[in-house]
């Protein structure tokens, strides 16, 4: 290995060992503007054991894993905030101590994400006296109100509600959310284009959606994001934000339930052939909106669409006379193979669709939502193909009342992780218009990656 100095821009200068013109081996760069850091480098990415601070104030000490903080560690932000222990996909993960802006009050046990949410441990003041952390107004997250509509998170980000706006000043980010539209502006640092600004969708604090990025040099670019990065390919939220919104695509933008779809893309397209017609199957067709929109995700796919009720059936309900409605609507778009008056919790039924089409590469299920339909849908998984077909059913083991904060049934999200399913809680801590029976379970017979959402995942329930 050689070791002399790169200029790789304006921006940017790294002094250290190289091999083949790359960051390799010991070194330290500095990007003007943003960040220093010091350590192991492996082809221009950190890996192994590296020191970083932030133009923000913030220092992150410890192991890092193609680039991101990953093992050990230790990052202090310049609220005085700081958390020691396990790291994960760049964000604090696993178990740890993690010492509040709230004079000193810690969290000792296990923490996921910049808020702390545990599952594991206990509060304690500055001189280590275990406490309730209600009792000095701090609740499970680490975040205390400090006036109406403001609230203060454990790092010191500071939540604002003012009527439907939310401004979270956070790091060295000051995002501007529309609750109805969930959109906002942020002003960020990118290595190589200085100072950026950021104009679109926002999902619990990430860009996702449509978006605008505007350059310090007066270029502007228009994109699709996923998770906080860019994709190359249509995601369930571009597509669905770029039509007309009925209630069921609204429900699925309002309860985050898009991201999960989002987040099934990548394994879809991983699994599937060029050559192959995956099938797809939605239960519970509403007025057509989701099977249009799967439609332009999947233009190969062979889409089908179930219901219990037809366009013709007598409505004996006020439902029944919206959902008989809202089949009439359905029914004229192309391309679909319609499966009507067919119960989705029957097995033969399911028998019969699978026999005329194959096993199902991706089911969704919004036939009915109690808090255990979920036990009724074996006959889907059992259709399901191989170890990867998915199967996606929302407002999981809740009931219909949105604004019952006991409408999860905790009880059986338990049995459903037990029996395999996974449960993400995609209610964002700072919206706080979010219906309580927001879940949403997946059921895949094999891997399925959900590290993307993992701060949202639902590992276990205890009393």
């Amino acid at each position: 290995m050689n070791q002399y100095e790169l200029d790789y821009s304006s921006t940017r200068t790294y002094v250290g060992q190289t091999n083949d013109g790359n960051e390799h081996g010991l070194g330290y760069y500095d990007v003007t503007m943003q960040c220093k850091s010091a350590g192991q480098f492996v082809n221009n990415l950190a890996e192994g054991r590296a020191v970083k601070t932030w133009i923000q104030g913030e220092t992150y000490v410890g192991q890092y894993k193609n680039n991101a903080k990953s093992g050990n560690g230790v990052h202090a932000w310049q609220s005085g905030a700081r958390y020691v222990g396990q790291f994960k996909n760049n964000s604090p993960d696993g178990y740890g101590i993690l010492t509040t802006v709230h004079n000193g009050v810690k969290f000792i046990g296990k923490v996921s994400g910049h808020i702390a949410v545990p599952i594991e441990g206990n509060w304690y003041t500055a001189d280590n006296i275990q406490i309730d952390p209600l009792s000095l107004g701090i609740d499970a997250q680490g975040c205390k109100q400090t006036a109406p509509g403001v609230t203060v998170n454990a790092i010191g980000e500071i939540i604002t509600l003012t009527n439907d706006t939310i401004t979270v000043n956070e790091k060295n980010f000051i995002t501007t959310t529309n609750l109805e539209k969930t959109d906002g502006e942020r002003i960020t640092y990118h290595f190589g284009d200085w100072i950026t600004r950021y104009t679109g969708g926002f999902r619990n604090g990430r860009y996702h959606g449509n978006g605008l990025i505007s350059y310090h040099n007066g270029t502007k670019h228009n994109g699709v994001f996923a998770f906080g990065n860019e994709v190359t390919h249509d995601t369930y939220t571009s597509v669905a934000t770029n039509n007309l919104q009925t209630r069921s695509t609204q429900r699925r933008l309002d309860r985050n339930y898009c991201m999960v779809y989002d987040m099934m893309l990548p394994h879809y397209y991983k699994i599937i052939d060029d050559d192959s017609q995956p099938v797809i199957v939605e239960f519970g067709i509403g007025r057509g909106d989701h099977l249009i929109h799967l439609k332009k995700l999947f233009p190969g796919a062979c889409i089908i669409a179930v219901d219990n009720l037809s366009p013709t059936s007598i409505p004996t309900t006020k439902l029944e006379e919206q959902q008989v409605r809202d089949l009439q609507v359905a029914q004229d778009i192309t391309g679909i193979e319609f499966y009507f008056n067919t119960d989705c919790y029957d097995k033969q039924s399911i028998s019969n669709i699978v026999k005329e089409h194959g096993e199902f590469d991706f089911a969704i299920h919004d036939a009915s939502h109690t808090t255990t339909v979920w036990s009724k849908l074996d006959h889907i998984r059992e259709a399901l193909y191989g170890s990867t077909g998915i199967l996606i059913t929302e407002e999981f083991a809740s009931s219909a009342e949105a604004d019952d904060p006991n409408s999860v049934d905790w009880e059986q999200v338990s049995s459903a992780i037990n029996k395999g399913w996974r449960v993400w809680d995609l209610r964002s801590l700072n919206n706080f218009k979010q219906p309580h029976n927001s879940l949403i379970g997946v059921y895949v017979n094999g891997e399925f990656d959900g590290s993307s959402l993992h701060m949202y995942e639902v590992n276990n329930v205890s009393n």
